[in-house]
């Protein structure tokens, strides 16, 4: 099983975000990061988690699945257009053009 490949920008924002957690870690570690004072976040986990909430809420109540979406764009199961050529073999094995 292959991994899908992440876009450019995902995978440099992710090595941003790890760098600077590292940095956080070792400067709070030795207490060269400013300390925020007690209470200064009060209730600030329970925002974002709403807000999470409501995004989960937001995507899982959308109507269509990428799945569905796809099959819509692909074309699967819709029947050429006018506009669009249509290859066909004949009996003798040659390809028939039709627009």
């Amino acid at each position: 099983m292959t991994l899908p490949r992440l876009p450019g920008w995902i995978a440099a924002l992710l090595v941003a975000l790890g760098l600077f957690s590292l940095g956080f870690s070792l400067l709070a570690e030795r207490g060269l990061w400013p300390e925020l004072p007690p209470g200064a976040l009060h209730d600030t986990d329970l925002v974002a988690g709403f807000a999470v909430v409501l995004g989960l809420i937001w995507l899982l109540g959308k109507d269509e699945s990428p799945a569905r979406s796809r099959e819509k764009t692909s074309g699967a199961f819709e029947s050429p257009g006018p506009s669009e050529k249509v290859e066909t073999e004949n009996e003798n094995g040659r390809l028939n053009h039709s627009h």
